[in-house]
């Protein structure tokens, strides 16, 4: 009996040890709480009133699941609507009846290599005097605090959470392919066609690097000699873009152009006496800038390494000070990565 009580103690032993081995393992694939992995919204129907009104509904919903919205569309949210049926009132005035199926999909966004993490489905009804009212009174019914699309849009994070932790060395690969894409283009090229691309490239890849972080800190720590390899490349890369921009902004006396570039710059071991002479100069023209703000960004610039954060949080920070027209030829490109070419209108 003895014997037969300590077998069993030693299986249930056994079991709980298992138990507690999967549980580590899974706590380890999730994000860390103050990082999130940010899904993008796009559309192609983003030029009618129905459009615009679901790309911000859906926005909306994005931003309510507590995801950040930093536009890296290297992760995006995108609806396919499909017109079940449309038929006009026999009453006076005649309303045109629209029913529809619209499919939401979360997908990656960036290069050609298609990989859907979550669909679903809804159907939604409009009643309108023409078929875009009919199709916007259809997108009004669609609220985003919906609780079937907040928990789609939760699950969907989930997902991709889980698809980080199996495929971590291969998107650190890709980053690192993304970001000498980037380098050699822009080093050939620095003030031409070839800038924007390479400053998409490298917001992808930074992003993915970050993203690894929030999903897979384990693989992130194991991975921390290729992930500063792509940092010193972007560092290379900003030192080569963005300090020319900074001093040309500079000569103008632009001064809040000249900061925005300067910030797009992290910490640099490649650039930072030039930084550091182009700051000096800034000096003696403080006296006469009234705006607090940019006064501020100039001290944080200068102090900035003492901060003590890791180089990619300075880099993800310099991100919000994206060029508006670099985002939205990257939001372009993802439209067309995920959902196609345009369509020409028909005559």
């Amino acid at each position: 009996m003895k014997k037969y009580f300590l077998t069993t103690v030693s299986i249930l032993g056994l079991i709980l040890t298992s138990v507690l081995s999967t549980l580590a393992q899974e706590n380890s694939a999730s994000p860390e709480p103050d990082v999130k992995i940010p899904i993008s919204v796009v559309s192609n129907e983003s030029e009618t009133s129905y459009g615009k009104l679901l790309e911000s509904r859906l926005q909306q919903a994005v931003s309510k699941t507590g995801m950040s919205e930093y536009q890296s569309f290297n992760f995006v949210l995108y609806p396919k609507i499909n017109i079940l049926s449309q038929d006009l009132t026999a009453s006076a005035p005649t309303l045109t009846v629209i029913n529809l199926e619209m499919t939401l999909i979360v997908a990656n966004g960036y290069r050609n290599k298609s990989i859907i993490f979550n669909s679903e489905t809804f159907s939604l009804k409009g009643v309108g005097q023409s078929e875009e009212r009919a199709m916007l009174e259809a997108i009004r019914s669609f609220r985003a605090n919906d609780p079937r699309l907040q928990a789609f849009i939760i699950k969907s994070r989930e997902t991709i959470v889980r698809y980080f932790a199996a495929n971590c060395e291969s998107i650190i690969s890709e980053a690192q392919q993304m970001g000498n894409e980037a380098l050699l283009a822009v080093g050939q090229n620095s003030d031409g066609s070839k800038a924007t691309p390479a400053e998409n490239q490298f917001a992808q890849a930074i992003g993915l690097s970050h993203n690894i972080r929030s999903a897979n800190y384990s693989c992130y720590q194991a991975s921390i000699e290729k992930i500063n390899q792509i940092l010193k490349k972007y560092d290379e890369f900003a030192c080569l873009l963005y300090l020319g921009r900074a001093k040309n902004h500079w000569a103008a006396r632009e001064l809040k152009e000249t900061v925005n570039y300067l910030n797009r710059i992290p910490p640099s071991q490649s650039c930072r006496a030039d930084v550091d002479a182009l700051l000096k100069q800034m000096d003696n023209y403080q006296e006469t800038i009234t705006n607090e703000k940019l006064l501020q960004e100039i001290r944080v610039l200068r102090e900035r390494e003492k901060a003590g954060k890791e180089m990619l949080d300075y880099v993800m920070a310099g991100q919000k000070y994206e060029n508006e027209s670099v985002r939205d030829a990257r939001k372009q490109e993802t439209i067309v990565n995920v959902l196609g070419p345009p369509v020409p209108a028909k005559n």
